[in-house]
């Protein structure tokens, strides 16, 4: 089949570029012609899983602004319908560009509209979207104007996009929680989880019972949600029970958040243990992050965003640490937590609990069988379950399975 992918951003090193090489690169071991379409490419990010893919830029009229830079309301909603309008425009330009002959168009996030402008083009094309998050979510602010702001936003949103949503034949999600919301609205949607390159990340996992010293390690964008405090926490909690931790924090400040970066850094100080954080705020590379996985002892993933989110989406980098051998200990509420078991695959706290993350490092650390049994049965799991052959499989194969709810 000749199946074109649509996303508009891949300018970043992050988690949701390598989904989209790495699912390219199996359709193109199964035989099929893929084109992928953005209006800007990152050059740096992903090198050896871009070579060799049709990746057609297609520029933007202004740059894409992903960021809101204003503090005032008026100023914010400015910048919400300019960057709405600019993501409309250069929709319109993909689907002018798009080849008229692709069996399948892959719409990847923000990018859902183009599905009503191509099937003008091509009406025998199945249309699949990826949503890896809802395109639009309440969460509540601490400004009683922008609380309102943002719910009327989202009400809107919600009556005016629905329109687009007819023209999807089907939709790839991570999680229930997403299925829930992509079927509300009328669309079949079915839960694919992403792969991995396990042959990439392995390491044979660890024995913990001979070590002295335990590396703990966070990775994720720098911003407020991800929660990187609550490892800080867990690190004073343990050397104040006489355990010899320190924690490695993979944080590339992609979002621009100079202000939690210094309260962060700040934290660390007040809590007597900045001598033990290790920050990387310029991120790492492939290479290094795999390094990381496999020197590290434990990975913590304390990523929360508050109700009525009360969770926070699918992460790849857990599952490429399980890969490398190492524990994870994750927020229960985190949705990776609907493909791991607290206690066999993993190890699962309740969010904001930093006392619980130190609790669980500690009771592994004191019982290396349990250690060695968890880090073994994840890497199975993620073997066994968690490959991009076995993800572009499931997402080729929905448009057979889909059928419009009436």
């Amino acid at each position: 089949m000749k199946i074109s992918i649509v996303c508009l951003n891949l300018s970043w090193q992050a988690g949701g570029v390598r989904l989209i090489y790495s699912f390219a690169r199996a359709l193109k071991k199964f035989g099929h012609i893929v084109v992928i379409y953005a209006p800007e490419v990152n050059d740096a990010a992903y090198p050896d899983l871009r070579e060799g893919l049709d990746i057609r830029v297609v520029p933007a009229p202004v740059p894409i602004a992903w960021q809101y830079t204003s503090e005032s309301l008026v100023s914010r909603i400015r910048e919400k319908l300019a960057r709405g309008r600019t993501l409309a425009a250069v929709g319109r330009k993909i689907a002018e560009a798009m080849d008229d002959d692709f069996d399948i168009v892959n719409l990847h996030d923000f990018s859902y509209r183009i599905a009503f402008l191509y099937k003008k083009k091509n009406p025998k094309s199945k249309i699949i979207w990826t949503m890896n998050d809802p395109p639009y979510m309440y969460l509540p602010k601490e400004r009683v104007l922008y609380d309102i702001a943002s719910r009327v936003f989202n009400w809107y949103k919600d009556v005016a996009e629905r329109r687009f949503f007819r023209f999807i034949d089907g939709v790839v999600v991570l999680m229930n929680r997403n299925k829930v919301w992509a079927e509300e609205r009328g669309m079949k949607a079915k839960i694919v989880w992403s792969g991995i390159d396990f042959n990439q990340f392995y390491a044979p996992p660890k024995r913990i019972e001979k070590k002295g010293a335990y590396v703990i390690l966070g990775v994720g964008a720098l911003n407020k949600y991800r929660r990187f405090e609550d490892i800080v926490d867990a690190v004073k909690i343990l050397r104040e029970r006489r355990q010899n931790v320190s924690s490695v924090i993979v944080c590339k400040n992609i979002w621009k958040e100079d202000a939690y970066r210094d309260a962060l850094l700040a934290y660390a100080r007040k809590r007597g243990v900045s001598e033990y954080m290790h920050f990387r705020f310029d991120g790492a590379s492939d290479n290094d992050l795999m390094k990381l996985y496999a020197s590290s002892d434990f990975f913590v993933l304390p990523i929360h965003l508050p109700p009525p989110r009360d969770g926070f989406g699918w992460q790849l980098v857990p599952f490429e640490a399980i890969a490398a051998g190492t524990p994870v200990i994750a927020s229960r509420k985190i949705d990776i937590t609907e493909a791991l078991t607290d206690g066999e695959t993993g190890c699962f706290v309740d969010p904001c609990s930093p006392d619980q993350i130190a609790d669980k490092i500690e009771m592994l650390i004191r019982d290396p069988g349990l250690y060695f049994k968890i880090a073994t049965e994840g890497q199975k799991f993620v073997r066994e379950n968690m490959s991009w052959e076995k993800y572009a499989g499931n997402v080729v194969s929905l448009p057979d399975e889909s059928h419009k709810k009436p």
